[in-house]
């Protein structure tokens, strides 16, 4: 988060606190995630909203979600702290200007503006932290023959402790953008000297991994796979089981387990995914799971 922060604001310094979400927002608005942090070394809050999908109205969200921040804040410890927003695109296309100007009987009545980061626009042969080329297969014009030398790259580059889950996250997000990867996943496997064993582990056990197998239930919602969020949540889930379930089996997701997965609770679907990822025994989740 750092590393993607800073594309935006170079100044951002050494750390980031997450802050207690669960005081945001006192209305319904729900914000995707609030850091503390510094600035040039002014100590304030960075908000971050993710978009999958074009939104005309988010400058006038933003303000809202801001003014609803400071204001929850205040209350929560009576100062105001300085908030810096950022959007991040992961969607190709025509955005609105990142600001919001409301002008009205001679005077400006509001005026609001934020950071973005276009992940679509970034070139990934640029001088990147490694750690940002975990989410190359949205960079500019990454294609299916690049994801080879950028394995490479990510692995090289990377904090040794950390080798595992972003090269196994990369793989991930490169296999939703790109489709069947296998001959790409074994020709980088070989290169680095991994086996899919140790992706997997190291994706089921950390919560980064985990939020990348699950990133389906935002892909679900902007592709209209579900009315509503709960619904979206749910295709989202199940569409992450059946990609986890290709890697760890290389086979297709069984019918039959497919169909019992729609009457899966939350609970169960997450549950599910872990075991998948851990490569359980087949005979022994359709026992466990009742498929």
């Amino acid at each position: 988060m750092l590393a993607l922060i800073r594309l935006a604001i170079p100044s951002l310094g050494s750390s980031l606190t997450p802050w207690q979400t669960e005081l945001v927002p006192p209305i319904t608005l729900r914000l995707d995630s609030v850091f503390l942090g510094e600035i040039g070394g002014i100590r304030g809050l960075i908000h971050i909203e993710y978009q999958n999908t074009l939104d005309q109205s988010m400058p006038r969200r933003m303000y809202a979600y801001d003014f609803n921040l400071e204001q929850t804040v205040f209350a929560a410890q009576g100062e105001y702290l300085p908030i810096v927003s950022i959007v991040i695109w992961a969607v190709s296309g025509m955005t609105p200007p990142a600001v919001l100007h409301l002008e009205q009987f001679g005077k400006t009545l509001a005026h609001h503006e934020y950071f973005e980061i276009h992940l679509t626009r970034v070139p990934w042969r640029q001088d990147l932290d490694p750690v940002l080329l975990v989410l190359a297969p949205y960079f500019q014009d990454v294609q299916r023959t690049d994801l080879v030398e950028i394995g490479e790259r990510l692995h090289a580059g990377a904090p040794p402790e950390q080798r595992a889950i972003l090269l196994g996250s990369f793989l991930a997000l490169s296999q939703r953008t790109f489709g069947s990867i296998d001959e790409v996943i074994a020709m980088i496997l070989e290169k680095v000297g991994l086996i899919m064993i140790d992706l997997e582990q190291a994706m089921a056990e950390s919560t980064f991994g985990k939020a990348i197998l699950q990133k389906g239930i935002a892909e679900g919602e902007a592709r209209g796979e579900a009315r509503g969020e709960a619904r979206g949540k749910f295709a989202g889930l199940r569409e992450a089981i059946a990609t986890i379930w290709q890697t760890a089996y290389a086979a297709p997701l069984p019918q039959d387990i497919a169909d019992a997965l729609l009457n899966a609770s939350e609970q169960e679907l997450l549950d599910a995914l872990k075991a998948i990822a851990l490569r359980a025994d087949i005979t022994e989740l359709r026992t466990r799971f009742g498929w």
